[in-house]
């Protein structure tokens, strides 16, 4: 492939809720991570959903539509844990809560030539202080140097240049992109398991914490972890020498801890995806597990090679 020539993938695993109405903002920052204020609709937010004990129901994209409507993006499968928490909360408020998924279509567009596409094409141009354009109808989301997410409206006709291109069934390589970035979901198996920090929402790569904002539900464990505690865990990136499926969840054992002739858990997979023979996951273990280096997915001390995880560069550090 021309390498000035972007990929373009379906992402059917996405979904969409849609809150609206005159208390949209006042409902939403006192349930999310981040300062609802800074999502602007030129600047998209990533945001987590948290329990009372800081445990995250979800985590998902913000896109403000206008001053009473925000747009949550978030993986299809924990649409339904988000929508029923929230719903928990906004009885009493003037906003509602919808799953709009069915409205658009995800498109995303992945390479070097991305945003210059989308300039020859459409004449839309990303800054720094403009990471989502809205356009006829449509809604592009700049994540990074490399990838924007389209959402197009199915009750009105691709753009000419969208209808002129292949595009792949195959998320895969979207998911690849999400996992080297570093930006970890989390998906049904991995509801009310995590805190925010565990994976790495308080780091400058994602900015999905916001530690000045006012209350929220789960805020004073969270805050408690950042100004009190001691994070022995991150998020980190890994991979195996096998093409295995990792469902998200599963238990990553230390060959360091050993227990009754047993390796002890010192983590969990938070996402992964097999490509070319490998499979690379991001999981949260602990500091010292990872510095170790001796990590698996087998919990017999005599694993097999592709149960053993080698540590990559990481995308980004984690303070």
């Amino acid at each position: 492939m021309n390498p000035e020539t972007p990929r373009f993938i379906a992402l059917p695993q996405q979904s969409l809720l849609q809150l609206q109405g005159p208390d949209t903002n006042k409902f939403l920052q006192g349930q999310v991570t981040n300062d609802v204020n800074g999502c602007t609709p030129e600047i998209w937010q990533h945001n987590a959903h948290c329990t009372p004990k800081g445990r995250m129901v979800a985590n998902f994209d913000t896109v403000r539509k206008d001053e009473e409507t925000l747009l949550l993006r978030l993986p299809e499968d924990t649409q339904a844990a988000l929508q029923a928490s929230l719903g928990k909360y906004i009885v009493f408020s003037k906003a509602k809560l919808t799953d709009i998924t069915g409205q658009y279509r995800f498109i995303g567009i992945q390479g070097e030539g991305s945003e210059d596409w989308l300039t020859q094409q459409l004449g839309l141009s990303f800054t720094e202080s403009h990471t989502v354009i809205q356009h006829n109808q449509g809604i592009f989301l700049k994540l990074s140097e490399d990838r924007v997410e389209c959402w197009l409206p199915v009750d009105s006709d691709l753009p000419t240049a969208f209808s002129q291109i292949t595009i792949s069934e195959d998320p895969t390589p979207w998911q690849m992109q999400d996992i080297q970035a570093g930006r970890g979901w989390v998906v049904a198996a991995t509801v009310e398991e995590f805190l925010p920090q565990l994976l790495n929402l308080q780091t400058p790569a994602i900015q999905g914490i916001n530690f000045k904002k006012g209350c929220y539900t789960g805020q004073e464990i969270v805050a408690r972890m950042h100004y009190k505690g001691k994070l022995k865990r991150h998020m980190y990136l890994l991979a195996t020498n096998s093409s295995q499926e990792i469902a998200p969840g599963v238990d990553v054992y230390s060959g360091d801890k050993i227990r009754d002739g047993e390796k002890q858990s010192v983590g969990n997979v938070v996402n992964a995806v097999a490509q070319e023979g490998r499979t690379y996951l991001l999981a949260v273990v602990t500091q010292e597990a990872f510095e170790s280096g001796n990590l698996s997915l087998s919990r017999d001390e005599a694993d097999s090679a592709e149960d053993a995880l080698e540590r990559l560069p990481q995308p980004y550090t984690v303070e």
